[in-house]
């Protein structure tokens, strides 16, 4: 049992030293192209993050289990987006410009709702899954050639 605690308590701490090391190396990647943080989290921080996922997903089309993989996708970002997102804002408050919500919070739900019309019939065609790929190039670009980036307020907000 102690044993048990034992490494419950190092890989936890472990875990918190990786992620606190992942975004702190984002936010400089940032800095050095001078592009916003939210570019970084879209690209680089979600890859890392959804990397167990896809690699699910992967096992499942493999394995021909296409709707594991298609909910598997689903799901976590449900999770991510709405229990992660909670669960942060209860340990510390979350400060977000009005015009990010409106611009990302419109994407977020138009792609929603055609992922949801896409899946009316239970299938998403490798043409669907192009035209959802083309839109998530299509708005990393969009925001790196904004790149909307206020370095004062991320370093304000990481001051203890």
């Amino acid at each position: 049992m102690i044993l048990a605690v034992t490494f419950l308590i190092f890989w936890l701490f472990l875990l918190w030293y990786s992620a606190n090391h992942l975004i702190n190396t984002s936010v400089r990647i940032a800095q050095y192209f001078k592009v916003s943080a939210l570019l970084i989290g879209l690209t680089v921080l979600a890859m890392w993050t959804s990397a167990p996922e896809l690699f699910l997903s992967g096992m499942a089309a493999i394995n021909w289990s296409w709707s594991l993989s298609v909910w598997n996708v689903i799901w976590s970002n449900i999770f991510n987006l709405w229990f992660i997102l909670w669960l942060s804002a209860l340990v510390a408050p979350i400060v977000i410009q009005k015009k990010l919500v409106y611009r990302d919070w419109f994407f977020l739900t138009f792609i929603t709702c055609l992922i949801f019309a896409m899946l009316r019939d239970q299938h998403v065609a490798w043409r669907e899954g192009a035209i959802l790929l083309a839109l998530l190039v299509w708005y990393n670009s969009y925001l790196w050639i904004k790149k909307e980036s206020n370095w004062e307020e991320v370093e304000e907000i990481e001051k203890p």
